[in-house]
């Protein structure tokens, strides 16, 4: 399972950006919104990630950043930026309803840490509520992955890592756990970059 991340110049370039859907629920349960999203490389720039999920209302109690927004209902990427350099080495960017994000970097936990502590380049996110579905979309800039993984260069044939998710971990009426791939673990756990899939780089 290979995802295509084109070149764009502006974000008006997501259009023509294929979809990726989280749909896999490995870990059963009869709540599966549907969700999807696109992924692109602004040239120069950095990456953009628009991710969107048909519920209505969604869980969102937290508004900082760093907060545990996985206990609202979130959606979240998680990217290794340089699988040949840094192999096992991730971001996890998770959004909900609010805006509110939590970003950490490293390895599996534990140890992984605020992006903050390795950058001054912002990672930002912002949120949209409609009737009936909403929307998150993450800025992550070249600086940004430099910084962590020392690489803000990106050509086309190049491959990153990746996963993206859906989940609510404390609503027991819509707790679920979707993911992009397949992931064959007996418990929910999204920190298994064994289970990223490729995404290339195309012009």
């Amino acid at each position: 399972m290979n995802y295509e991340i084109h070149t764009i110049r502006e974000k008006s370039g997501l259009a023509d950006c294929p979809f990726f859907y989280v749909d896999k629920y490995n870990w059963g349960g009869e709540y599966r919104p549907v969700t999807y999203g696109k992924m692109a490389y602004m040239k120069e720039k950095g990456f953009i990630i628009q991710m969107t999920c048909e519920e209505k209302d969604p869980l969102r109690i937290y508004h900082k950043n760093e907060d545990p927004v996985f206990l609202d209902s979130a959606m979240e990427a998680f990217i290794e930026f340089a699988p040949d350099t840094k192999k096992g080495t991730y971001v996890n960017i998770e959004m909900n309803g609010n805006g509110a994000m939590l970003n950490r970097y490293g390895q599996v936990p534990p140890g992984r840490k605020a992006y903050t502590e390795f950058t001054d380049a912002i990672c930002t996110c912002e949120a949209f509520i409609n009737e009936n579905s909403w929307t998150v979309e993450a800025n992550i800039p070249l600086q940004y992955i430099k910084d962590l993984f020392n690489k803000d260069t990106f050509k086309p044939g190049d491959i990153i890592r990746c996963n993206f998710y859906k989940l609510c971990a404390s609503d027991i009426k819509t707790q679920h756990y979707g993911s992009y791939t397949v992931i064959n673990n007996p418990s929910w756990n999204f920190h298994m970059p064994e289970y990223f899939a490729d995404a290339v780089i195309l012009n």
